[in-house]
């Protein structure tokens, strides 16, 4: 094994993002200390001594010639800074952690630097339902069964046993992943609690499955419900909640009245859940910028000063997590829908947004959303399955009605 050979070690780990790679070289240094204090393993215990973890940028990269070769080396860096490394410099393992944000023409910086032997080893890692990385160009289409080199690494290697891309705008998409003959699946979630990794089987399948058991969040009990919106609703049995906001009663209204409805609907939902739970966190999630400033100034006008609010759209949202999320759905005009059909009913979009929760997801929208959308919809397997997703959600969740003032039915 390459671990345990006797000649130094070199493993590179990279990604598109400084808090992956942190993350990855601060779990290796934990395990590291363990192996260091613990001679009773002597094998890993010797590896732990001799080994050196080294994150590079470009202010210190040049310090890794003064290592290499001399000992075992984990060294994390960006795709970027490594072509400013001396190109005599390969590794054994080159890890890629957010595989599927990093784009195929970016990754080969790295995999250029794997070395040239038997037992050498390219890993990547990620989640091909959640969001792809942002690509500023438009590429020509390539001809089957050629993979799509301009997206990402992850997608590109992403291949069933006769070397077939696998595509995954299914509804089941599980079922698709599991013909890659050399991809290996984790089933364990790490984040979520139980009732928040069922929902998402239907995309992982049926394995899918909470990594350890959580307590149930403790709900402080009210004398009256109805001055809350979710009320008797909470529950600490309960994770999934959905207000389902009714359409406008005159046949016109504008954009700003929703902005102002759903900003308004937001400040009451956290101020019943920091009256009722000890939350430490909430995301607030928008697909616009625009509701992202009307919820700020919200807030701004009224804070809230026992708990962290981060609100954002889902792209700046990825990869981070929060007890609590309120993803805020709410379009109540046919016109915008129909325009932005592709980007509201987004699959990956909606799955980032709703599996960044450890114990709440509130799903905020309306019923044009929900129960009146496009036809056009249903055409397109990809808004379909969105669809399919967002209506899997919503019949797991509790639901409360709302008129189109946001008032309780």
């Amino acid at each position: 094994m390459l671990m345990l050979s006797s000649s130094p070690l070199n493993i590179l780990i990279t990604a598109c993002t400084h808090t992956a790679i942190d993350n990855l070289l601060s779990s290796i240094n934990h395990l590291k200390n363990y192996f260091n204090s613990s001679p009773q393993y002597p094998q890993w215990y010797q590896l732990a001594k001799k080994l050196v973890v080294l994150k590079i940028d470009s202010s210190n990269y040049r310090d890794l010639s003064s290592f290499y070769g001399k000992c075992s080396l984990v060294v994390g860096s960006t795709v970027w800074t490594l072509q400013k490394v001396e190109h005599s410099i390969v590794f054994d393992i080159i890890f890629v952690d957010e595989a599927t944000q990093l784009l195929t023409s970016d990754a080969v910086l790295a995999i250029n630097r794997l070395a040239d032997h038997r037992e050498s080893r390219l890993i990547v890692a990620g989640d091909p339902l959640q969001l792809p990385p942002i690509i500023h160009c438009v590429y020509p289409a390539l001809p089957h069964p050629v993979p799509d080199l301009f997206s990402s690494i992850f997608h590109c290697l992403l291949r069933d046993e006769n070397n077939i891309p696998i595509l995954l705008n299914t509804e089941k998409p599980f079922e698709k992943m599991s013909h890659c003959p050399y991809l290996s699946i984790f089933d364990e979630n790490h984040r979520m609690n139980d009732e928040l990794s069922d929902f998402t089987r239907l995309l992982y399948g049926e394995n899918y499955r909470q990594s350890r058991s959580t307590p149930s969040i403790f709900i402080r009990s009210i004398a009256d419900s109805n001055k809350f919106l979710l009320g008797s609703l909470l529950q600490s049995c309960s994770s999934l909640y959905t207000l389902l906001i009714d359409s406008p009663s005159s046949s016109f209204s504008a954009r700003s009245e929703d902005l102002n409805l759903e900003s308004n609907l937001v400040y009451s939902l956290i101020n019943e859940l920091v009256s009722r739970i000890s939350l430490s966190s909430i995301f607030i999630i928008t697909p616009h910028r625009m509701q992202r400033s009307a919820i700020r100034q919200k807030l701004l006008k009224n804070p809230f000063s026992n708990v962290s609010i981060t609100y954002d759209t889902v792209e700046r949202m990825q990869g981070k997590e929060a007890q609590c999320i309120i993803l805020c759905m709410l379009y109540r005009q046919r016109e915008v829908l129909e325009n932005e059909l592709d980007f509201i009913y987004n699959r990956q979009r909606i799955n980032v947004s709703m599996t960044r929760a450890q114990e709440i997801c509130i799903l905020l929208t309306s019923q044009l959303l929900l129960n009146q959308p496009p036809l056009e919809l249903f055409i397109d397997e990809s808004t379909r399955s969105a669809y399919t997703l967002l209506s899997n959600y919503v019949n797991k969740s509790k639901i409360r009605l709302l008129d189109d003032y946001g008032n309780i039915k």
